[in-house]
């Protein structure tokens, strides 16, 4: 509460007007919230995920452009230089993210290995 004073006609008044934050509503002290809470019976339904290995299934691991640019040593920026001039791995784009498969990086770079012996 804030105490505010006016004069009204050569007479002070005070008055106590209730001040209130916009935005979230604050929470008492010791009220500790969930920051993820999955609805009841989906825990036993996704339990079978939590398990998943994606090569049993068949599947091939997909890695995005970070862990491509630190694989081959060169800066994120540079790879994304690569796919706007047609010189980049094939990758799936899921959303708005881009996702490269082990076999497409090993086939780019291979078709990019110099031939000729070292002797």
């Amino acid at each position: 509460m804030v105490d505010l004073d006016f004069r009204f006609g050569g007479e002070m008044r005070s008055h106590r007007l209730p001040i209130t934050l916009t935005g979230a509503p604050r929470r008492p002290a010791g009220c500790h919230r969930r920051r993820f809470r999955l609805p009841r019976g989906c825990s036993v339904r996704l339990a079978h995920l939590m398990g998943m290995n994606t090569q049993e299934l068949g599947l091939e691991p997909l890695i995005g452009v970070e862990e491509l640019a630190e694989y081959l040593g060169v800066p994120v920026q540079t790879i994304y230089d690569w796919r706007l001039s047609g010189r980049a791995p094939r990758a799936f784009k899921l959303g708005k993210h881009l996702r490269f498969a082990a076999s497409d990086i090993a086939e780019w770079l291979e078709q990019r290995h110099e031939g000729g012996s070292h002797e």
